[in-house]
């Protein structure tokens, strides 16, 4: 017999075929290759044709159906288009098998190779999308390799030996932040006149430093950051305060959010008019008022720091009770009396930043880790045994937390915010390691340590 198969298939011709009586395979082949012998021609002819390749195995798919058989047939070819359209004539012109009638139907002539058109489309499709997505990463790669380039310029100013850009000395203006962790994402943004306070007590060579340059104070988002204006204000001179987006740390600001809030800096004077805090706390109250203080018990109100005022008995003693209490009491309130309430009601704070001391066990355990963090606003995930499980950039970890799962330490180059902490209660994370503490409540789930 031919062969079975073919190297190249460019061909296939599909035919339908009913025969008027039952037959075999066997029988179906023979009548294809009995009638088209010698009928068209010698280089057509099917048995030279398989035993040189040039057409594959025929396969047929008979089905007896009341005393006939129809099914399909296949006949792989790789002729040219006009030979295999003349081979597929040929076996339409098959009129009988065996002794039986027959009716032969050409039904396609497929072009396999438009298949391995659309393959070879598909995959192209897939290279071209790995490749950009590779050429992306090489970009990522450069970017980290300027950003890292450009933090390390990190430098050291004063007898503080605070954390400073390359350019303190030469510009006129200077940004003042708040720590090391800002001036470093600052000088990732290519902002270089930037200086370190290294935590909210102010240095004493900040104050001669902003004496004589022009100064931006730049702080976070919250409170920490009005407390750490106002001191700053009262000690020295500050010409322009720029302030992060509400609940938003310095070091965690993209380079958009950086230029706009260095854009939205207002002069310092004006910040001193529109003071939301007062300047002095209000008088305690005791059950009664405040100390020292009549009260106005006609009216339920507390008068303090003002004279208790009476007009003379004989002007009040043809009007009625009402009206002589309400005038007996009664003093035009001043503008700022009518604006202001002190508060009348404690409230019980909880202490922040309560220094933990590691333990000797702990110092073991984390100072290899913090020395491959430290210097690169890094942070690392760690399991229950100590075994690394992410490492990221700060800016990515609270996104990063939220995916991961069975965290047990987690040790960062930057500042331990209360975003963190209450993102780290959900997977119970029993310790957090950083270069500086914000304004964080200490919670007996989560131990907080200072590298």
């Amino acid at each position: 017999m031919g062969k079975t198969y073919i190297n190249t298939v460019k061909y296939n011709i599909k035919a339908k075929f009913e025969i008027e009586g039952l037959v075999d395979k066997h029988d179906i082949i023979g009548a294809i290759f009995g009638q088209s012998e010698g009928l068209i021609g010698e280089d057509l002819d099917l048995r030279e044709l398989q035993k040189n390749g040039k057409i594959g195995r025929i396969d047929i798919f008979p089905e007896p159906k009341t005393g006939k058989t129809v099914g399909t047939l296949n006949v792989p070819s790789s002729l040219d288009m006009v030979q295999t359209s003349i081979l597929a004539a040929a076996i339409e012109s098959i009129e009988k098998v065996g002794p039986y009638e027959s009716k032969f139907d050409v039904d396609q002539i497929e072009d396999t190779r438009t298949n391995k058109r659309e393959e070879i489309k598909k995959r192209a499709k897939e290279l071209l999308n790995k490749f950009l997505k590779e050429r992306t990463g090489s970009n990522e790669i450069a970017d980290e390799v300027r950003e890292a380039s450009r933090a390390s310029e990190l430098q050291e100013w004063g007898p503080e030996k605070l954390p400073s850009g390359p350019e303190i000395e030469k510009e006129t203006e200077i940004i003042l932040v708040e720590g090391r962790a800002d001036v470093i994402n600052l000088l990732r943004n290519n902002v270089k006149n930037v200086i370190g306070m290294n935590g909210s007590k102010i240095p004493q060579s900040i104050i001669p430093l902003c004496q004589r340059k022009t100064i931006t104070l730049f702080t976070d988002g919250d409170r920490g950051g009005e407390l750490i204006q106002r001191q700053l204000m009262e000690m020295t001179k500050v010409d322009f305060i720029a302030r992060a987006p509400a609940g938003k740390e310095v070091e965690e600001l993209t380079k958009k959010e950086i230029t706009m809030a260095l854009r939205k800096q207002i002069p310092a004077k004006d910040t001193i008019k529109t003071r939301t805090f007062p300047t002095t706390r209000p008088m305690p109250f005791n059950d009664r008022g405040p100390r020292n203080t009549p009260i106005r018990r006609d009216f339920g109100e507390r008068s303090f720091n003002r004279p208790f005022e009476r007009k003379p008995f004989n002007s009040m003693r043809n009007q009625p009770p009402t009206q002589q209490r309400f005038e007996s009491s009664y003093r035009p309130r001043t503008e700022f009396e009518s604006s202001y309430r002190p508060r009348t009601e404690f409230v019980e704070r909880r202490p922040l930043n309560v220094e933990a001391r590691a333990t000797d066990e702990e110092k073991k355990r984390f100072e290899p880790i913090i020395n491959t963090v430290k210097g690169k606003m890094e942070a690392v995930l760690l399991d229950n045994k100590g075994k690394e499980i992410k490492k990221t950039k700060i800016r990515e970890l609270v996104p990063i937390l939220k995916e991961q799962k069975e965290i047990d330490s987690i040790i960062l180059d930057g500042i331990i915010t209360k975003r963190l902490i209450d993102e780290a209660k959900k997977h119970s994370v029993k310790y957090i390691i950083g270069i500086k503490k914000g304004k964080i409540e200490e919670t007996p789930e989560i131990k907080t340590l200072i590298m």
